[in-house]
């Protein structure tokens, strides 16, 4: 699944954040925040969210939630 996330030229970023989303890290510890070298830019972010959202339209039985909702 997260294969088709891999597949750009910031791949691993994409990787390990959209891993992190599917696996449930940021819903187990809420208050954790990851970050990207601010040389790299934000320009991945919306990507790796439209990528995420068209793999849970896909396969929602992988997500426990949509990836890109965001609970206070």
């Amino acid at each position: 699944m997260l294969s088709k996330l891999v597949a750009s030229p910031t791949g691993p970023i994409h990787a390990t954040i959209g891993s992190m989303v599917v696996d449930g890290v940021f819903d187990r510890h809420p208050t954790l925040r990851a970050r990207e070298h601010p040389e790299n830019g934000s320009d991945w972010v919306a990507l790796l969210v439209k990528r995420l959202l068209k793999q849970a339209n896909q396969t929602p039985w992988v997500f426990s939630r949509e990836p890109a909702r965001h609970d206070p």
